[in-house]
C-alpha cells in the first residue's frame, strides 16, 4: 500500500495590524459579539380622514398615531399625483396621536374641482430613517358588490344604488352582448358611501341617440372603494383634468411629487369628434376634403369608400399621457371592425358597400390604455 502525504506550505509570517484583522475576522465571536444590526426604522403609521366627504366650505382631518416623535410634512395629492394643498411642512410632532385638518382649498386659497384627494405624509424618525404613507399607493383595482336598479320613466331613466363605503362608480349603458357603448353615465365619479339616485335623458354621448329605445340596450356599474385617507370634495364643481393640466404648467405647481401616481382606471370619458365629408359634396381640385363633424340629428348620404377620421380631444390627451388607443366600429349595433393600434388622429376607410342600402347606426368606440372609454355614433344613409 503506498501512503500519499499531503504537505501543507508554509504561510508567510503576519505581523502588526494585518494580524489584528485577521484574528478579528476568524476569532471575533471570542472576543465578545459583532456589529449588531441597525434597529429598523419605525413602521409607517396607517392615515385615516374623516368625513371622508367634503362640501364647499367644510374641513376634514386627517389622524394617526406616531409610535415615536418624529418630523412630518404632509400634502393632499389629486388622483394623479399632483400636489394640491400642504397640511405640515417639516414640523417636530411628539409621540401620539396626530391630526391635519384640510378644507378643501389648494395652496393658493382656491377652492378645489370636485374630485377624491389623497393625504401624503412622509416621516424622519429621531435616528435619521425615513418613511412615507401615502394614501394612493393603497389603492387597488377591486370592485364592490354592488347593483343598480334602472327604472324607465316617461321622459327619463331612474339609476338607483347604495355603496357600503366611499368609492369610484362608473355607470355604462349601451348595447348588450357584445354591443358598443353609447353613454359614459357616471365616468368614474367619487361618490360617498350610502344610496344614491340619478336621473338619465336616455341619450347618447352625442345627444341624438335615444338609447333605451334601442332593443338589447342595458345599464352597468363599477365601483371601486377609495382608501381611508381620501377625502371626497363635492359641491366646487369645476373639471379636474383641466385643473390638473393648469396647474401642472403654473411654475409655482412645479413640485416635484414623492407620492404615488395613482392610475385612475375607468376615470374620465375619452372625449373626440368624428369626421367625414358627405356624398355628394364636391372639393375644388387640389384643395383639402372639407370634413365636418358627423353627429346630428339628419342622416349622412354615403357611398363608396367613405373616410371616418376620429380626433381625440388634446386635453383629454395630455392629462392621461396617452396617444394610441383602440378603436372598434359598430354598425346597426353589431361589431364591424377594430383597430387595435390606432392613433390621433385616425381615418378609418369604411366601405359602405358592404351595407345595404339606406340608413345604418355607425357607432365608434374609442377605449384608453387604462380602460377608459368613449362613444360616438350618427347615422349613415347609404346610397350606393
Amino acid at each position: 500500500m503506498t501512503t500519499v502525504l499531503h504537505r501543507t506550505p508554509s504561510l508567510p509570517a503576519v505581523t502588526g495590524r494585518t494580524a489584528t484583522a485577521l484574528a478579528l475576522l476568524f476569532l471575533g465571536s471570542a472576543f465578545g459579539p459583532g456589529p449588531q444590526p441597525a434597529a429598523a426604522a419605525p413602521a409607517s403609521p396607517a392615515v385615516r380622514c374623516a368625513p371622508q366627504v367634503i362640501m364647499a366650505g367644510e374641513e376634514a382631518t386627517c389622524s394617526f398615531q406616531l409610535p415615536e416623535p418624529a418630523t412630518i410634512t404632509a400634502t393632499m395629492e389629486g388622483p394623479d399625483g399632483l400636489p394640491i394643498a400642504t397640511l405640515a411642512n417639516g414640523q417636530q410632532r411628539p409621540a401620539g396621536t396626530v391630526s391635519l385638518t384640510w378644507n378643501g382649498r389648494d395652496d393658493s386659497g382656491a377652492p378645489v374641482p370636485d374630485e377624491a384627494y389623497g393625504v401624503n405624509i412622509e416621516f424622519v424618525w429621531p435616528d435619521g430613517s425615513t418613511g412615507r404613507t401615502a394614501a394612493w399607493a393603497q389603492a387597488t383595482d377591486s370592485r364592490l358588490p354592488v347593483s343598480l336598479n334602472v327604472t324607465e320613466k316617461e321622459d327619463s331613466v331612474l339609476l338607483s344604488f347604495t355603496l357600503p363605503e366611499p368609492a369610484r362608480v362608473r355607470i355604462l349603458a349601451g348595447i348588450q352582448n357584445g354591443g358598443p357603448l353609447l353613454r359614459t353615465i357616471l365616468p368614474g365619479v367619487p361618490q360617498a358611501a350610502g344610496p344614491h339616485q340619478l336621473r338619465w335623458d336616455g341619450l347618447d354621448d352625442t345627444g341624438h341617440v335615444q338609447v333605451n329605445a334601442l332593443p338589447g340596450w342595458g345599464a352597468t356599474i363599477t365601483a371601486t372603494p377609495l382608501p381611508a385617507g381620501v377625502v371626497i370634495v363635492q359641491g366646487n364643481g369645476g373639471d379636474y383634468l383641466s385643473y390638473s393640466k393648469q396647474q401642472r404648467g403654473n411654475a409655482q405647481a412645479a413640485r416635484t411629487s414623492q407620492g404615488t401616481r395613482h392610475t385612475v382606471r375607468g376615470a374620465g370619458t375619452p372625449r373626440f369628434t368624428v369626421l367625414g365629408q358627405p356624398a355628394g359634396t364636391r372639393t375644388a381640385q387640389g384643395a383639402t376634403p372639407v370634413r365636418q363633424p358627423l353627429a346630428g340629428e339628419a342622416p349622412v348620404p354615403a357611398s363608396g369608400i367613405f373616410d371616418l377620421t376620429v380626433l381625440i380631444d388634446k386635453t383629454y390627451q395630455d392629462i392621461f399621457d396617452q396617444t394610441r388607443f383602440e378603436t372598434v366600429i359598430f354598425i346597426d349595433g353589431k361589431r364591424f371592425d377594430e383597430e387595435e393600434n390606432a392613433f390621433s388622429p385616425y381615418t378609418y376607410r369604411l366601405d359602405t358597400r358592404r351595407l345595404a342600402n339606406g340608413p345604418h347606426l355607425v357607432t365608434i368606440n374609442q377605449v384608453g390604455l387604462t380602460g377608459e372609454i368613449g362613444s360616438y355614433s350618427f347615422t349613415l344613409d347609404v346610397r350606393n
